[in-house]
């Protein structure tokens, strides 16, 4: 995924931030900081997952991604428990998919 994005900041908490990197073409979730894991916060997670898959669908994108760099090997299976699917690598990312 090379094509010029922006990226913002869509909530930040004590436990965790989300980013969200966008283009014409696609969504993807980034997950820069998680401080603190626990049923709360994956809870709020799936939350957050659930409404930016329902937005992306309905925005026309269709699917929503999630990229994990390739040195996070906890991120990954904090992903797979948020539903998102393993789909690729690009640059020096992980990247999944859900929708």
């Amino acid at each position: 995924m090379s094509l010029t994005t922006d990226r913002l900041v869509i909530c930040e908490t004590e436990e965790y931030q989300v980013d969200l990197e966008y283009n014409r073409e696609y969504l993807v979730l980034h997950l820069p900081r998680v401080d603190k894991f626990n049923k709360s916060v994956l809870g709020k997670l799936q939350v957050l997952a659930e409404q930016y898959e329902h937005f992306s669908k309905i925005t026309g994108y269709g699917v929503i991604y999630a990229a994990s760099p390739m040195s996070d090997n906890k991120l990954p299976r904090l992903l797979e428990k948020l539903g998102f699917v393993y789909w690729g690598e690009d640059l020096n990312y992980r990247l999944y998919r859900r929708g």
